[in-house]
């Protein structure tokens, strides 16, 4: 402990010493273990928006206000670690590249997209311009949700069948579909 001196075990989820003070973060833990959850693209969001609630209820920097500048700067650390963690976990696309990042893969490089598919975004992309009214943008968002959808059940095939290249595949896939998703919006 950096403040009493006692000797504290290498637990992953250790945020307290038995004094009671916030102790450093293990810089080298993944999004996934400061969750406590298994790396898996397939999650457990209501785990997740609990187990990330009551992480910022004992890490929040506004709990060590009266503190000590380092108690407070570690809490701040921890605080933001758990938001960048969170915010990862949370979206499929963002824990899928998070995964590949993990596994030392990166989407951009080595991965295009068929040809095919790129003239499906682009026909998608013109209708939502063309667009003449609310309902018609209902109808599309509703087919691309289908397709985003279905999409996600193939990256979570993929990574369970450790096929990272179709899975590297499939999320450039889905985030062309969700640039649309939000040109809808």
């Amino acid at each position: 402990c950096w403040k009493c001196g006692r000797s504290i075990e290498p637990d992953m989820e250790q945020y307290f010493c038995v004094c009671g003070v916030v102790q450093p973060p293990l810089e080298h833990r993944s999004f996934f273990q400061i969750f406590g959850i298994k790396e898996d693209f397939d999650i457990d969001l209501k785990y997740l928006n609990e187990k990330y609630r009551k992480l910022q209820v004992i890490l929040h920097p506004d709990k060590y206000s009266q503190k000590s500048d380092t108690e407070r700067g570690f809490s701040e650390r921890h605080s933001s670690l758990v938001n960048e963690a969170y915010n990862t976990l949370l979206k499929p696309l963002s824990r899928g590249l998070y995964i590949l990042h993990l596994k030392g893969e990166d989407l951009e490089k080595e991965v295009q997209v068929e040809t095919e598919f790129l003239g499906e975004i682009m026909e998608l992309n013109e209708s939502v311009i063309e667009a003449e009214d609310i309902n018609a943008l209902r109808s599309i968002e509703t087919s691309t949700n289908k397709i985003v959808n279905n999409l996600i059940d193939e990256i979570s095939h993929n990574f369970k069948d450790k096929n990272t290249n179709s899975a590297k595949e499939n999320l450039l896939k889905l985030k062309y579909l969700l640039n649309v998703a939000e040109k809808i919006q």
